[in-house]
């Protein structure tokens, strides 16, 4: 019978190690750090639509009185809201 080439490759079970450590080299968080993490990212999506929800309305106020200058402000604004609400949800986590 002829050998086919194989296109895949397992490592042998000897390259995991038995202890739990992330690929960093430093312990896993475990179930305690993974409804932190679960948390954090929770809050942060919150503010993020929250945060939106106000650049909409910056935008759609400021459209009243320049239509063009209504992108900018909306987008600086969205942007904005992306940094403003990661470190509002480090600080409350």
């Amino acid at each position: 019978m002829r050998r086919v080439a194989r296109l895949y490759h397992f490592p042998p079970a000897s390259a995991f190690p038995r202890s739990r450590k992330s690929s960093y080299g430093t312990p896993a968080w475990g179930i305690a750090g993974d409804i932190a993490a679960m948390k954090l990212i929770a809050y942060y999506v919150g503010f993020v639509l929250i945060g939106d929800a106000v650049a909409y309305f910056i935008g759609r106020s400021v459209e009243h009185w320049s239509a063009t200058a209504s992108l900018p402000v909306f987008l600086a604004c969205f942007f904005i809201v992306f940094w403003a609400a990661w470190r509002l949800a480090v600080r409350v986590t």
